[in-house]
């Protein structure tokens, strides 16, 4: 369950580097250790290192973890898409 003060990061890849190493971009953390020569980014699946040229941006994200940023939301029981069930409207 995620707390308000949750802090997690997306960490943007350069596409080539992204493709080369076959993951998605951006990697989604809630841990990134910051060296001279690059970022360990820690993940579910273990830690990564990424040079400074590899790594495009890091986007800082609040009240979500990074499990609960990569899980699908889920259709809400009852709810319609928007403009379903709308009639012409009245003039």
């Amino acid at each position: 369950m995620a707390t308000d003060d949750a802090t997690t990061y997306e960490v943007h890849l350069a596409a080539d580097v992204a493709d080369q190493l076959d993951v998605d971009s951006p990697l989604r953390t809630d841990r990134i250790d910051y060296y001279d020569s690059g970022f360990w980014i820690t993940r579910p699946e273990g830690r990564d290192f990424f040079p400074y040229g590899e790594v495009l941006t890091i986007r800082e994200r609040t009240g979500t973890t990074a499990e609960e940023e990569a899980e699908e939301p889920g259709e809400v029981e009852g709810s319609e898409p928007a403009g379903s069930g709308m009639g012409e409207p009245s003039v």
